[in-house]
């Protein structure tokens, strides 16, 4: 067994959830404190286009080690193992890796902490891909080519679909929209329920823009500092999180509700 072996539906879940979770990932992935993770930058084969992929990895010597979790049918190994090369970032730097090469567990265990290895063995992952640091010279290339990092950031970044992130946009807009809308037509509720004054139901609607305002701009601020996409999906996440309670207490006590409507006989 060299990996979790997944069948086509399975495998197109799993890309699914990745282009979720991934823009997580890749804000703390190679990060001067992120030890375990890194990114992997990788050319697409058929696309040509620039990939970033947040991977679990490690150095050894002058080389690098990355568990093959998914086997060989994974998409960034395959881009890998036909460009010959691909550019890391790890710990805060980035590394230029050539010569691809699948070693055994015995030849990877060297690199890997224990808990890690424990991890692998249990998920069944015996192979792990090695690739070397490129020669020195290879330094000028590397700042001069288009594997550059603000090179790899602008390819990757580039929109595939508008059409698509218009409409997601316009969406997540409407429910921001929605959300203020409800607010202002729960107020006479509000008052009811919590007797307060006209003047105090103003504070209502005043506080609810306060905050609104205020996680606005930190929002802006960090997306600056972390990336917009990767905000807007957290945002996103975070949103479906917080409201799927919600539905689901309002699903659950409906029948109640409904029971305590009807008269009795």
């Amino acid at each position: 067994m060299d990996g979790i072996n997944l069948g086509p539906k399975a495998r197109r879940i799993v890309r699914f959830a990745a282009r979720l979770i991934n823009p997580l990932v890749l804000t703390i992935a190679g990060r001067r404190w992120m030890p375990i993770l890194g990114v992997l930058y990788h050319q697409g084969r058929q696309s040509g286009r620039m990939y970033a992929t947040p991977l679990g990895m490690r150095p050894l010597g002058n080389a690098f080690l990355m568990p093959r979790t998914f086997g060989k049918n994974a998409a960034w190994y395959l881009n890998v193992k036909a460009a010959g090369w691909c550019v890391i970032t790890y710990k805060g730097r980035d590394y230029r890796l050539i010569d691809p090469e699948v070693v055994d567990y015995a030849t990877a265990a060297p690199a890997f902490p224990c808990y890690e290895l424990l991890q692998f063995r249990l998920v069944g992952i015996n192979e792990y891909l090695r690739m070397t640091q490129s020669p020195q010279q290879f330094e000028a290339e590397k700042e001069q080519s288009p594997m550059s990092q603000a090179s790899i950031a602008d390819t990757i970044s580039a929109p595939r679909n508008l059409g698509l992130a218009l409409i997601v946009i316009a969406f997540a807009q409407l429910m921001v929209v929605l959300d203020t809308t409800i607010v202002n037509v729960a107020l006479p509720s509000i008052q009811r329920a919590l007797r307060f004054s006209s003047t105090d139901l103003e504070w209502v609607v005043n506080a609810y823009s306060l905050a609104f305002g205020g996680l606005l701009l930190l929002g802006g601020r960090a997306g600056d500092l972390f990336g917009r996409r990767r905000m807007f999906v957290g945002g996103v996440l975070l949103f479906a999180a917080e409201r799927a309670p919600h539905a689901i207490a309002h699903w659950a006590s409906t029948p109640a509700r409904r029971e305590a409507a009807e008269p009795s006989d």
